[in-house]
């Protein structure tokens, strides 16, 4: 083997520990220059774009994971990684259309099932969301939250009374970055 291929193998390896430890920026680093020695392998495209995506640099994110599906183009779950980036960049459609492409791949993959019902749900497409909330529970979701969402769109269940605590908590804990801007610049709140 050549020292490329070592070297990139030990930097690939370090990063893994340095992701397990939680220390990301280090292996950003450490899965960039592993990239370096060996350009396109795929777990290491892999996990940089994870990296990337928890320090919460998306287009970086994005960038990893277009590589990944180039060099991977039959890999399901890198047509499911790049749809979750898309998701998150308000991209709807194009993640919609990865999550159609991983799951054309791999049928059996409740979230890529659940995200896409998410997305034809606030498309308006209620029957088709129903059909795949129904899929994701059917292949292994079975979260207070998908169900719900499948009540919220399909016509033949009764819709619960109350949305699950795992939902709403995400919710508000997503929301709480905007809630002073919001407060004070769309709802025009000024008093102290």
């Amino acid at each position: 083997m050549s020292d490329n291929f070592e070297r990139a193998k030990a930097l690939f390896f370090d990063g893994l520990a340095q992701l397990e430890a939680g220390r990301l920026t280090e292996a950003e680093r450490c899965f960039a220059e592993s990239l370096v020695q060996v350009p396109g392998r795929p777990s290491t495209l892999s996990n940089l774009g994870t990296v990337r995506r928890r320090l919460g640099r998306l287009d970086e994110a994005l960038q990893s994971f277009d590589e990944l599906v180039r060099v991977q183009p039959e890999e399901a779950e890198a047509w499911l990684c790049r749809g979750e980036v898309l998701l998150q960049l308000d991209r709807h459609d194009e993640a919609l259309a990865d999550y159609d492409r991983c799951l054309a791949l791999d049928p059996n993959r409740a979230l890529a099932w659940s995200r896409r019902g998410s997305l034809l749900r606030l498309a308006g497409r209620a029957e088709e969301a129903a059909d795949a909330f129904e899929r994701a529970i059917t292949v292994g979701d079975a979260s207070d939250t998908t169900r719900y969402f499948l009540a919220s769109v399909a016509a033949r269940k009764a819709p619960p009374a109350v949305a699950p605590a795992a939902y709403v908590q995400t919710l508000f804990d997503d929301y709480a970055d905007d809630f002073d801007e919001h407060l004070v610049e769309g709802l025009d709140y000024d008093v102290p």
